[in-house]
């Protein structure tokens, strides 16, 4: 079952989050058998191994979604309060886990050529998508930012290549980031999807989630400030 693990955890939150977009009660109910299901499977674990690390950290998107539909705010406040959540997990889990996201000095040399690589996308997205409709969002750049890097990047990423390996590990980091971005739309999704591939094959060469944290932050701005 563990050969299988990465794809069951994909083909779930997939079939969830498109059942939430149709009916948001059944995927209320879908998203809360799939937490039933992960505290179950990680109950029958004697020890909290790779594969259950993964299930783990996985939970964070099921306990998101059902926190999204609870949430009534305007759009800033939304936001804001499911990054907050978003952020807590995250650490929680960091801490808990004792996961190293990449906190590190080195491979800072590789800073100017991820400014050039997130100028040039960050550009080549703000000639085809407007975000002028939800500027109010600017000033979180930095929080979504900074959440999203360690979630995917530092905690899934890193746990799913411990066990893994590399190939796997960008694979699945690059799909839960498309369905987790699916409230885009498409065109720009499939944007976002191809910039996290960048930021994960660098992550995967340097280990230093700095270098990510710079290239998501000048890509946002771009999209946003242009």
């Amino acid at each position: 079952m563990e050969k299988h693990i990465l794809t069951m955890l994909a083909i779930s939150v997939l079939l969830s989050e498109i059942i939430l977009r149709v009916n948001s009660t059944f995927g209320f109910i879908l998203y809360a058998s799939l937490i039933t299901g992960c505290l179950l499977a990680l109950s029958r674990a004697e020890k909290l191994d790779g594969a259950g690390r993964i299930i783990l950290i996985f939970m964070i998107f099921p306990v998101i979604r059902i926190a999204e539909l609870f949430l009534s705010f305007s759009l800033f406040w939304n936001v804001l309060a499911v990054y907050l959540i978003l952020l807590f997990l995250s650490s929680f889990y960091m801490f808990k886990l004792k996961i190293d996201p990449g906190f590190t000095k080195k491979k800072l040399s590789w800073i100017p050529f991820v400014i050039f690589i997130s100028a040039g996308v960050g550009y080549l997205g703000s000639l085809f998508f407007e975000f002028g409709k939800y500027s109010e969002l600017i000033v979180l750049i930095p929080l979504i930012v900074y959440t999203e890097e360690v979630l995917f990047r530092g905690l899934i990423q890193n746990s799913v290549q411990e066990k893994y390996g590399i190939n796997k590990a960008i694979l699945f980091t690059t799909i839960l980031y498309a369905i987790f971005s699916l409230s885009l739309g498409i065109p720009l999704m499939l944007f976002m999807v191809s910039v996290s591939i960048i930021m994960s094959l660098i992550y995967a060469h340097t280990k230093n989630i700095f270098l990510t944290i710079i290239m998501s932050l000048i890509v946002h701005v771009f999209l946003f400030a242009l």
